[in-house]
């Protein structure tokens, strides 16, 4: 049998190298400077946001709709990636409609009695949004379905004549918006979104690709390069996944898909590595290196890059990689003194991570054939125990605001359940981080839309300045949201902007504008100080997420004996599942360490989960002998004893702090390397349990 080396399955984590504390000054400049740079179609984006915003607000100034719901749509789906079909439109406003009309008829019988009205609200709040999030066929769209009808719970208690004519303005607004997206995203200006994610992911790996060539030359001290000139790259896996979860959705068989995932993933681990690499560069120990040593580093950066530029190009092939695993051989066998040689090996072993990402194994995706397929079967619903907590704290946040407004006496503090509503979904972390950002986002929104309805009001009464000061606003919003780190969360402020400086033409007196920042930033407020009291523990949510794609993984050990179907539902389960463990690993990146997770780790856990999952189905060979019945036997029940140790530390009052580590350190199943089989097939997934064994000791930093 061959050496079951993990790190030819796709590279196993090197040993964490001393990193500089995250919190430094220093580091969050040089990240939020990286967020902020330029990179190609990102103002494009962000300016057709804007101009369908703007364009939204004229038309609902020239129609007389003063309600800003219909332009919070605008800011919030502009983007190509939100298309949506002429069937779900229409659905969509079936369904505001009728949900309208059956809480109008709900809120009038509730109205003079107080203490049943306020626990209908909390009761619908907590149901409605379970189901938005949890139903794989609703969505974050039905948020402004849900959005008007819990507004009016709150605004018949002060105007219930005039409640009528809100919620038809709502509606109305709602309907203009829904028409331009539909319009705008599938005739006028189509984008579609595997498309957006593919030119999104090759941007990535061009820009990685920059970097590691300067600091090949900063690590050798060549052309005046220091360790200053490394500005890294933001990482744009948040913003790929929201991409992602839309491509996951509207696919049409399994294979594209995961393709997407594979990409996303790689993408993210090259990424990834080249950090870890950056660190060991800028020591600029190779300055000392003599010429062959300079030669060799030089030939294996060349080969990478040529490697890594064939990939960008879809032209992957097998003798670049072999090019490129005897170059760094060759560096291995440098000859230098111990500091020089030991950083030579940690750029080797990173460098040979890098190699082992591409190209992709045919064995780690579905067959081609996959692509001819019947569609995959649509998620079931399954209790969500993460979800269950989020709606509650969410729940909680917006009855107190509910009670607040009545203390207050003031209808303008809805706005704070529209931000609550518009600008919380769902978190597994970064609770501090990200609503600090929002907060500061919305209270420059908010501060952009008392100068505008200043400027404006008392010198221009004509509808283009108006869309001129909405289409800047939101353009500088958006822009910043494409980053994908910390300053992303800052984009909220383009909903609080819209909220803030609507009505048709800005607002010509300021008290209806300074209750409504009051009340949107009353939202935020409250939001905030609920996350901060309950936050959410990541290495529960590490666990829980964890255990439906490894069920799936258990099941495809018995792919032989499955039907075609099951096989496509399990391997849907393990991309929706890896996916969604991935938005874990994006809220660990924002919160740093504390959190006591390794998001870089995380990763790497996660693309070997995927590629294990395929090679499982790919692989299984209807030849039967007693060592491949005893190789495959030792798989499942392996897979099988870690989903046991999970289950279990999910009982209440059982869960280890590091629940992946304790799930694996636990496994009581036969050694895979003791069990010797003549097959390229199970070799191959052999390496990749190791690797995976080795990657979920190594999430948890506690």
């Amino acid at each position: 049998m061959a050496s079951l080396s993990a790190s030819a399955a796709g590279g196993i984590a090197s040993p964490r190298p001393a990193e500089p504390s995250d919190q430094s000054i220093r580091l969050i400049l040089r990240s939020w400077r990286a967020e902020l740079a330029p990179f190609p179609n990102r103002w494009r984006r962000a300016a057709r946001v804007a101009f369908v915003t703007a364009l939204g607000a004229g038309l609902n100034a020239i129609l007389q709709i003063s309600n800003p719901l219909g332009l919070t749509m605008l800011v919030n789906f502009a983007a190509p990636e939100y298309a949506f079909s002429l069937a779900t439109a229409i659905t969509f406003l079936v369904g505001a409609a009728a949900m309208q009309l059956l809480t109008l008829g709900m809120i009038g019988a509730l109205a003079n009695a107080p203490v049943p009205h306020l626990c209908v609200f909390i009761a619908y709040t907590f149901i409605s949004t379970y189901l938005i999030y949890g139903v794989s066929g609703l969505g974050r769209l039905w948020l402004w379905v849900q959005i008007p009808t819990v507004t009016a719970f709150y605004l018949v208690l002060f105007d219930h004549r005039g409640l009528g004519w809100d919620n038809a303005q709502m509606f109305a607004g709602l309907t203009v918006s829904v028409a331009m997206l539909w319009l705008f995203n599938n005739v006028i200006w189509p984008a579609p979104v595997s498309a957006v994610l593919s030119s999104s992911l090759r941007t990535t790996m061009e820009r990685s690709r920059r970097r590691l060539e300067l600091l090949m030359r900063i690590f050798m001290a060549e052309g005046g390069a220091n360790p200053n000139h490394d500005r890294g790259v933001a990482s744009k896996l948040a913003y790929h996944l929201t991409l992602l979860e839309s491509a996951i959705r509207n696919s049409v068989n399994v294979r594209e898909p995961a393709e997407l995932l594979a990409t996303v993933t790689v993408a993210e681990r090259i990424h990834n590595e080249i950090d870890r690499l950056s660190i060991v560069a800028c020591t600029q120990l190779g300055a000392t290196l003599d010429e062959p040593g300079r030669l060799a580093l030089r030939e294996a950066a060349g080969a990478l890059d040529t490697a890594l530029e064939a990939s960008i190009l879809g032209n992957e092939g097998i003798a670049s990689q072999t090019e490129l695993l005897a170059r760094i051989e060759s560096l291995r066998r440098v000859e230098a003194a111990p500091p020089q040689r030991e950083a030579l090996a940690r750029l080797a072993t990173h460098i040979e991570n890098i190699a082992a990402l591409f190209p992709a194994h045919p064995y780690e995706l579905p067959p081609a054939s996959a692509e001819s397929a019947d569609p995959p079967p649509k998620p079931a619903f399954h209790l969500s125990k993460f979800l269950v907590r989020f709606c509650t704290r969410h729940t909680i946040a917006m009855t107190i605001a509910f009670v607040i407004g009545l203390f207050d006496n003031n209808a303008a503090i809805h706005a704070a359940l529209w931000l609550l509503m518009i600008g919380g979904p769902p978190s597994h972390g970064g609770t501090a981080k990200k609503f600090t950002m929002r907060a500061i986002g919305a209270a420059g929104a908010l501060l952009l839309a008392a100068l505008g309805t200043i400027v404006l009001a008392p010198n221009f009464t004509s509808l283009p300045p108006y869309m001129m000061t909405i289409f800047i606003g939101i353009a500088l919003m958006t822009y910043l949201g494409e980053g994908g780190g910390e300053l992303s969360y800052l984009a909220i402020g383009g909903t609080a902007f819209v909220i803030a400086f609507s009505a048709p033409g800005p607002r010509p007196e300021m008290v209806g504008s300074i209750w409504t920042i009051w009340g949107i930033s009353l939202g935020m407020i409250i939001r905030a100080v609920v996350s901060v009291v309950w936050r959410e523990h990541m290495n529960r949510t590490l666990a829980e997420e964890f255990e439906r794609p490894l069920a799936a993984l258990v099941t495809l050990t018995r792919s032989a004996r499955l039907e075609h179907h099951e096989i496509i539902a399990a391997e849907m389960v393990i991309i929706t599942g890896v996916q969604a463990m991935l938005t874990v690993a994006t809220d660990a990146q924002l919160e740093g360490t504390s959190v006591g997770i390794d998001a870089r780790n995380l990763v790497d856990a996660l693309d070997t989960t995927r590629r294990l999952a395929f090679a499982l189905v790919n692989l299984s060979n209807p030849e039967r002998s007693r060592e491949r019945d005893d190789f495959d036997t030792a798989i499942r029940q392996r897979l099988e004893s870690w989903l046991a140790s999970l289950r279990a530390q999910l009982e209440p009052g059982q869960l280890n702090i590091a629940p992946l580590r304790t799930m694996v350190a636990t496994a009581m199943t036969p050694d895979l390397i003791a069990i010797a089989v003549d097959d390229p097939a199970r070799e191959h997934i052999a390496r990749l349990m190791l690797t995976l064994d080795s990657q979920l000791r190594m999430i948890s930093l506690r």
